[in-house]
């Protein structure tokens, strides 16, 4: 089965999940919009060290050890980290791994680095070769202005359309398997689609958002068109910094291709500080993203699927476009009739009466869910598998084993009926009604 769709987004048939993150931010960043949210908030920028680069680099090594504890893991337990941060040759991750220990691939995406680290997880997770695999991005704000712009002790007034580097670090675990401690269990990674450079000439060094606006824009419309759906299907689009000028740019571009994404649109920099903290314009950095994605966003998207009780949408996996479409329809209708095809078998050349065979095709879903060798073909199906009786089973075995992990004993009970109310009610519903419209017969 194709792994990718479209021009440049790819599949993650696995759906690899986040089963923790964690998140380190200086005081400035600690008083913002996402105050209370954060694992750890530093008094001092230096962190007890002697540097703001030794600062930066115990953040991240913190930040990545405090997210393999949380899991209930070991670093031993990790397969790969894939980190960057935005000083010369990445310095704060390769003395970070070094010290850490973990298989190292390091990245510079500079803004985009924990994006870019959780598509390239991914795609290493969901090929089976590394798994879980732990996604770390940073920056300071000391380390970065006296690289990037001037000494911190010229004491420079930053322009009206200069945004603050975040001063952060944040670690996100990734895996196909179970964890024993997981702090997440509805977050997952369906698909990720690459972006291009796109340069409209803005040269002003200290507008990076609008510089970044034109391929953020480019990037999302990519996004819908291959995967065939619409920016009403999402709850939120996130772009990483993008700051208040970049975000009102890619508004206005997003709205020239009659795109409008002004009621579901967040970016990370234009809402990590308060307006009162006097960054009119927003955060910026590797570590922008990365901590408030480790912080705010992920617990907002696992609160949202316990709240509703919902599955994950999964928008790549039904909005397919052109033959890969049409593929998902056909498999879906070829192992779906083949499901039946084996209860009519039954049902005509064996003594099993329809409740018996009802009940064999129920206890067998729960069998095979509960081994996790049911959610595969699942995945492969989509609602071929599901919608079928050995779908309802693998559902309740599912639910289960959920509830078990967040309520106990109890929620093994409870978790089961949670997940198949709806299925269960539209049986009786549709039941009764064919009912009422025909003579239902014994066999």
């Amino acid at each position: 089965m194709r792994k990718r769709i479209g021009e440049r987004t790819l599949l993650f048939r696995s759906e690899p999940r986040v089963r923790s993150a964690a998140a380190i931010v200086a005081k400035n960043e600690g008083d913002g919009a996402f105050s209370g949210m954060f694992d750890t908030v530093l008094e001092d920028d230096k962190f007890g060290e002697d540097s703001f680069e030794k600062a930066e680099c115990k953040m991240f090594q913190t930040a990545a050890l405090l997210a393999c504890q949380k899991a209930g893991l070991d670093l031993c337990d990790v397969h790969a980290m894939l980190a960057g941060d935005l000083l010369n040759q990445i310095i704060t991750a390769n003395y970070a791994a070094r010290d850490l220990g973990i298989p190292f691939l390091g990245l510079y995406g500079a803004c985009s680095t924990m994006a870019e680290s959780l598509l390239l997880g991914g795609v290493l997770s969901d090929g089976g070769y590394c798994s879980p695999v732990l996604c770390c991005a940073s920056s300071h704000f000391s380390t970065a202005e006296r690289q990037y712009r001037f000494p911190l002790e010229m004491g420079t007034t930053a322009p009206p359309t200069a945004q603050r580097t975040v001063t952060g670090a944040g670690a996100i675990l990734l895996s196909t398997q179970e964890v024993p401690l997981p702090v997440f269990s509805h977050v997952a990674l369906t698909a990720a689609t690459i972006g291009r450079v796109v340069d409209l000439g803005i040269t002003d060094t200290n507008n990076m958002g609008a510089a970044m606006a034109p391929a953020c824009c480019d990037t999302i419309l990519a996004h819908l068109k291959d995967t065939g759906s619409r920016a009403e299907d999402y709850d939120l689009i996130v772009s990483g910094d993008l700051g208040t000028f970049g975000s009102e740019m890619l508004l206005d571009l997003a709205k020239q291709k009659h795109l409008n994404l002004e009621k579901r649109y967040l970016d990370c920099g234009a809402s990590i500080y308060l307006e009162e903290q006097g960054f009119s314009c927003g955060g910026s950095g590797a570590g922008c993203s990365a901590v408030v994605l480790a912080a705010e966003l992920l617990e907002r998207i696992e609160r949202g699927f316990r709240h509703a009780g919902r599955k994950h949408p999964g928008h790549c996996a039904r909005g397919r476009a052109g033959t890969e479409g049409l593929m998902q329809y056909l498999w879906a209708f070829l192992i779906g009739g083949s499901i039946c095809t084996v209860g009519q078998l039954l049902l005509s050349f064996t003594r099993l009466t329809s409740a018996r065979i009802l009940v064999l095709f129920v206890v067998a879903g729960v069998v095979l869910g509960g081994l996790g060798l049911y959610q595969p073909l699942v995945d492969f199906a989509g609602a071929g598998a599901s919608v079928p009786l050995l779908g309802f089973g693998n559902a309740l075995a599912k639910g289960a084993i959920e509830g078990a992990k967040e309520h106990g004993i109890l929620g093994a009970f409870s978790g089961g009926l949670n997940a198949t109310a709806a299925g269960i009610s539209a049986a009786i519903l549709f039941g009764w009604l064919a009912a009422l419209i025909f003579r239902p017969k014994t066999k």
